[in-house]
């Protein structure tokens, strides 16, 4: 049972938006699509399982990942909190953010309340590793060409 993902798409964006910055919620109006059109290539965009359990697609502008079942991913692992962090894209990379879980976030072995994903990171999630991937171009900036990364 440990590792078992399930991908449902349960979170509203205003709710998401108030879980990585409070004071971000009541600024941006909640009908206009936020950075929904950005992401080329939803599926190629993922966090690929090194560990065990399934690669997760970050398809979506807002991922939150836990074992509730209002989580977008849900990993059913006693090693990850109810609501355990959520995964942001911001123009040209990923943003996670720890969500005062138990056992944490590290990116590259280092333990994190907040960081910037890059391709080829490995990201920990509780007890569980993955390798952020995705091809050059999926992720872009508003209004600009796709930029290589690395």
């Amino acid at each position: 049972m440990a590792g078992r993902a399930i991908c449902k798409p349960k979170i509203a964006v205003s709710d998401a938006l108030a879980l990585l910055d409070p004071d971000i919620a009541g600024r941006i109006p909640i009908e206009i699509p936020i950075r929904a059109t950005h992401v080329k290539h939803p599926v190629s965009v993922q966090l690929v399982a090194l560990t065990e359990g399934p690669n997760i697609p970050l398809d979506k502008p807002i991922i939150l990942i836990g074992r509730h079942q209002e989580c977008d991913i849900q990993i059913s692992s006693r090693k990850i909190s109810r609501k355990h962090c959520c995964i942001a894209q911001v123009d040209d990379h990923l943003v996670v953010r720890d969500l005062s879980s138990t056992n944490g976030v590290k990116i590259n072995g280092t333990k994190v309340p907040e960081g910037t994903l890059r391709h080829g990171d490995e990201l920990t999630i509780g007890n569980l590793q993955y390798r952020v991937e995705w091809p050059e171009g999926a992720i872009r900036r508003p209004g600009r060409p796709a930029t290589p990364f690395r």
